[in-house]
């Protein structure tokens, strides 16, 4: 989800300080061990797990991801889905140049994550270039040195996009070695996959609090020669920066990296299995009726199909054979419904410009036919991903922001049900190798990041359960 909770009342919040109430909130919200991962764990005295990570290959950067490579520059490869990364690996030199290249009409600044070698990661805010009078130039190439290095030994740096891809997509200019040489990058043996929404893309992790601002307003956008840029009414636009989202550190790569994992993220907030948190409608220009907005009513599922440019609905379409057979995961993990059952529809929007609904959740998901949908959704997901994924551990995860008690009464409860029961289904045609598991309930005690997300604590539980879930199945 992406937008503010309204958390209910807890029978026990005016009670919190007598023993008994206290045990209860503790057990419910406990992390259950590997997630509570459903089916036998595997025999590891038995199985031969894949091996670490190496250098080898091609002496090439490394796309781990979804990229589109147009015909005219395949050398400049485009991509926008929080989550992939660009690795390179080289010696020889003091100093590596990324150079980068933000798209659209009013280019948005994005937060990467630049890992080097074994060192803490550096943040680093990709912003529009000015020229020499300090106006945007719109042509906003960025070269980013990452210097200080020790020419005399290898170095390993990974690029890695922590904004979703709702900001736009960067184009890839490649990287300047300043007189080094490349060398074979690390390659992974094993592959993860993660489908999911905003608690995948890492939203808010990196928030204080429940009500701390997702983004902050850097600036107007401005045009070349230095006149605002304005909206269909007329109000200037703001440059925004969502500075509290972290997908470098969201519980999925932290997994990942954990288990010696490259991983693919498919990720979107606010999107669900079978229906939204909410959609966006716009006035047609030739009927002047408010209508859906494109590509706002768009699922996750059908994104993971159907996208390689998450946010370009009309090009760059997602090819599965075009995928290398180590470009395979074997394990995917999903990790959706917090937005189905939070769905918000009232009131339909009357302002093409705003999205529908008051921030409440409507109880959808309380009609059992509703669920049922839900149900049939989720499970045609699941089928598809094994057609492409044939030998594939998957994961279907209940989500930390789903409670019994919110954003409907026994929520949790019908959500897991709905997961066991595709299980089953697949149990039943021969299918073991599908499992329930449950990210730990998040509650209040571990702290909340923005608009009640996990924050940096829950991500770091949910990692945990995870590594233990994969362990337990593959023996990583």
């Amino acid at each position: 989800m992406s937008t503010l909770f309204r958390f209910r009342t807890l029978a026990c919040v005016t009670s919190l300080m007598l023993p008994a109430c206290v045990v209860r909130l503790a057990e419910r919200n406990a992390p259950k061990e590997n997630g509570g991962v459903t089916g036998a764990p595997a025999d590891c005295s038995v199985v031969q797990p894949l091996p670490n990570g190496a250098a080898g290959g091609d002496a090439a950067p490394k796309f781990v991801g979804r990229f589109a490579f147009p015909e005219d520059s395949p050398g400049e490869p485009m991509f926008d889905w929080s989550g992939n990364y660009i690795t390179v690996r080289f010696q020889g030199t003091s100093k590596l140049t990324v150079k980068l290249q933000l798209t659209g009409a009013v280019p948005q600044d994005q937060m990467f994550t630049f890992a080097v070698d074994d060192l803490p990661p550096e943040s680093r805010r990709i912003t529009v270039k000015n020229d020499a009078a300090g106006n945007p130039t719109l042509e906003p190439q960025e070269a980013y040195d990452v210097d200080g290095l020790d020419p005399s030994r290898p170095h390993e740096v990974t690029i890695y996009k922590n904004t979703e891809a709702q900001k736009g997509s960067i184009v890839f200019k490649g990287f300047e070695l300043n007189g080094g040489t490349l060398l074979p990058p690390t390659r992974r043996a094993r592959r993860m996959e993660f489908i999911g929404d905003s608690i995948v893309c890492g939203y808010g992790n990196e928030g204080k609090n429940a009500t701390c601002p997702f983004e902050i307003k850097v600036r107007d956008a401005k045009d070349a020669q230095g006149n605002p840029i304005l909206d269909a009414n007329g109000n200037p636009v703001a440059i925004t920066v969502p500075i509290t989202e972290n997908q470098f550190l969201s519980f999925t790569s932290l997994t990942a990296r954990e288990l010696d994992a490259d991983a693919v993220t498919i990720c979107w907030s606010g999107k669900g299995v079978y229906k939204n948190y909410k959609e966006r409608f716009k006035r047609d220009p030739q009927t002047n009726e408010i209508v859906p907005d494109d590509d706002t009513f768009t699922t996750v599922p059908e994104l993971w199909e159907t996208r390689t440019i998450a946010s370009d609905f009309e090009g760059f379409k997602w090819d599965f054979s075009t995928e290398k057979p180590e470009e395979v995961p074997q394990v995917v993990f999903i990790s959706l419904g917090t937005n189905d059952f939070s769905r918000d529809t009232l009131p339909v929007a009357t302002d093409p410009t705003k999205l529908s609904g008051d921030n409440i959740p409507d109880g959808d998901m309380n009609d059992p036919a509703e669920r049922e949908q839900f149900f049939q959704k989720y499970h045609e997901l699941v089928k598809k991903v094994r057609q492409r994924r044939p030998d594939a551990h998957i994961f279907l995860a209940v989500p930390p922001m789903v409670t019994d008690q919110f954003p409907l009464d026994n929520a949790r409860r019908n959500l897991r049900d709905a997961l066991l029961r595709i299980v089953a289904e697949q149990e039943r045609v021969g299918d073991g190798k599908v499992y329930q598991m449950d990210l730990v309930e998040q509650g209040f005690r571990y702290g909340l990041g923005c608009d009640y997300h996990p924050n940096l604590e829950v991500h770091r539980i949910m990692a945990r359960q995870l590594v233990g879930a994969v362990r337990s199945k593959t023996c990583w």
